[in-house]
Formats: C-alpha cells, structure tokens, sequence
C-alpha cells in the first residue's frame, strides 16, 4: 500500500530499460527528495544476478579480454552494473548526511 502508486507496474516508457539502472535512479530519486526531519526506510530489492542472465553490453565489454565465458562475462557485467547502483544510492545518502544513520 505504500510502494507508491503503479509501483508494481513499469511504465511502457521504461520498457527495455535495464531495471538494475531503474532501481538505482529512483532509489536516489527518493532519498533526493526526502524531507530529512523525518526517518526514511528504503527497501531497495534489485533484481541484478537473478535471470535473466543480460546487462547492457557497457558493462560487459570490459571483460571481453579477461572473460572468455560469455555467460560468466555476461553475469560479471552484472555485478558490474549492481555495484555502480549501490556507489550512486550510498553516493546520495552521503549527499543528503543520511549515510552514517541508516
């Protein structure tokens, strides 16, 4: 009841976009946002390393030489695209002083 309205559903406009990436930018979105005179509780669940087993080819190319697996390069871009996202949101809590109280 509180996730927000349509938060179960993506917008057609998003369609195709990489949730990872999604996740990320209204995770900071909200923490941007957010009145700090009261407490915040963000549940940020990602879908990153669950199937389906893709990431946009940005973060798998730089394991094209390191990789020759490309279901392992493909997953390392994975964790690629999930590390830069947990950088941004912690990056933002820092921004607002709400990291060192969460």
């Amino acid at each position: 009841p509180f996730c927000g309205p349509g938060c179960t559903q993506r917008p057609w406009h998003l369609q195709g976009q990489y949730s990872t990436n999604l996740f990320t930018a209204r995770a900071v979105e909200i923490i941007s946002q957010h009145n700090l005179s009261s407490r915040l509780f963000l549940y940020l669940a990602y879908q990153g390393v669950h199937a389906p087993r893709q990431a946009p080819a940005a973060y798998v190319e730089p394991y094209e030489k390191g990789i020759a697996d490309p279901v392992r390069r493909t997953f390392a871009g994975m964790i690629s695209a999930l590390d830069e996202g947990i950088g941004n949101v912690t990056a933002a809590l820092a921004a607002r002083d709400m990291f060192a109280d969460t």
